[in-house]
C-alpha cells in the first residue's frame, strides 16, 4: 500500500469527513451524500479515491454497495506516520492532538499501550516530552458500528474509564464525543447509533437538539470532573494484579486515586499516607474509611472508585 496515495486522498478535507462516516458502520453513496452539499456522483468520485489509497473497501449486500473502513490501510498510515518522528516531524510541532478512538473494552484494545507508544516517539524525536491532548474519543450506547458499547451503562463505563486513563497517562486534556446523540441518520434508522451521553429527545434536530435527558455518563462524568478537575497526574498504580488499573493524581494538597478492574469483581490493596480515605463511586457518593497501618483495601469492579486522602 502506497503511504503517498493515502496522504494524498486525506488532504482533502471532505474524504477525511466520508472516513469517518464509514468508520463506524458501512454506508452506501446515498448515505454518505446526505452529509455534503456536493452531488452522488461527486461524493462517488471521492469515495473511489479513498479506495484507490486502500483505505476503504465496498461491500455488497443485495442491490447496495456499502463502503467501510479497510483497518490495513490505517496501519499503513499508522507505520508511516511513526517514520515521520525520527525523519524531523518534531522540529514542527509543539502539541500532539489525537482521536484516541479504540473498541470496547478500552483496556483490552490498545488504548493505553497505544497512547504510551506514540509519546514515547514523541519524547524521542523531541528531546523532552511533549503536551498530548485528547480532541475526541467515544463510544455508542447502541449495537451497531466500531465502537459500539452494547448499552448506555456500558457507554458510560468505557468514556470514563478511557478518559482516566488519557488524564493519567499525562494528556493535558480530553474530550468525549459527544454531548447529546446526533442523527447521521434519520433518528427511527434501526442501524442508527448514540454516541451522546444525553439523548437526543427532539428527533427532528440531527444535533445540537433543544431537548436532552441525561444518560448515565452525565453523573459520572459530573462526578469525574469534581473529582479530577485541575489534578496532574502522577502516573499509574504499581503492583496492581490481573486486570486491575489505577492513576494516582495530586491536587491542592490532596492525594486522588482513580481504581476499577475491567473484567471482575476484585480486591485492591492502595497505599494512603493518612489515618483515614474517602472513598467514593464512580457517580459521587463518598464514605470515610480507616486505613490499615498506611494501607487500605478497595472492593473495585469495572466502575472506576475514587479514593482521596
Amino acid at each position: 500500500m502506497n503511504s503517498e496515495l493515502i496522504l494524498r486522498a486525506l488532504a482533502e478535507p471532505r474524504r477525511l469527513v466520508m472516513l469517518r462516516l464509514v468508520r463506524d458502520e458501512p454506508r452506501s453513496v446515498g448515505e454518505i451524500a446526505e452529509h455534503f452539499e456536493i452531488t452522488q456522483q461527486a461524493v462517488s468520485q471521492h469515495l473511489q479515491v479513498l479506495k484507490d489509497a486502500g483505505l476503504v473497501a465496498v461491500r455488497k449486500q443485495a442491490q447496495r454497495r456499502l463502503y467501510l473502513v479497510r483497518p490495513e490501510g490505517l496501519e499503513t498510515l499508522d507505520a508511516f506516520l511513526a517514520e515521520l518522528w525520527p525523519a524531523g516531524l518534531a522540529k514542527y510541532l509543539d502539541a500532539v492532538s489525537v482521536h484516541p478512538y479504540v473498541k470496547y473494552p478500552p483496556e483490552e484494545h490498545g488504548l493505553i499501550t497505544g497512547i504510551r507508544t506514540q509519546m514515547q516517539l514523541a519524547t524521542a524525536a523531541k528531546g523532552h516530552s511533549m503536551p498530548f491532548l485528547g480532541t475526541e474519543h467515544g463510544y455508542s450506547s447502541g449495537v451497531h458500528g466500531s465502537y459500539a458499547a452494547g448499552n448506555e451503562l456500558r457507554q458510560a463505563l468505557a468514556d470514563m474509564r478511557s478518559t482516566i486513563i488519557l488524564l493519567g497517562e499525562g494528556f493535558k486534556v480530553d474530550f468525549a464525543f459527544y454531548i447529546a446523540d446526533y442523527y447521521a441518520q434519520s433518528a427511527n434508522s434501526t442501524t442508527q447509533d448514540y454516541f451522546g451521553y444525553y439523548w437526543n429527545l427532539n428527533p427532528a434536530i440531527n444535533f445540537g437538539t433543544d431537548k436532552i435527558a441525561p444518560k448515565p455518563a452525565a453523573p459520572a462524568y459530573a462526578a469525574m470532573t469534581y473529582m479530577l478537575d485541575g489534578s496532574t497526574s502522577i502516573g499509574p498504580l504499581t503492583n496492581l494484579h490481573g486486570t486491575q488499573v489505577g492513576y494516582h493524581f495530586t491536587r491542592s494538597g490532596k492525594n486522588i486515586l482513580a481504581v476499577w478492574d475491567y473484567t471482575a469483581n476484585t480486591t485492591m490493596d492502595v497505599p494512603v499516607s493518612a489515618a483515614t480515605a474517602k472513598v467514593c463511586d464512580w457517580v459521587g457518593n463518598c464514605r470515610t474509611v480507616t486505613s490499615n497501618g498506611g494501607t487500605l483495601t478497595v472492593k473495585v469492579g469495572v466502575a472506576p472508585a475514587y479514593v482521596i486522602y
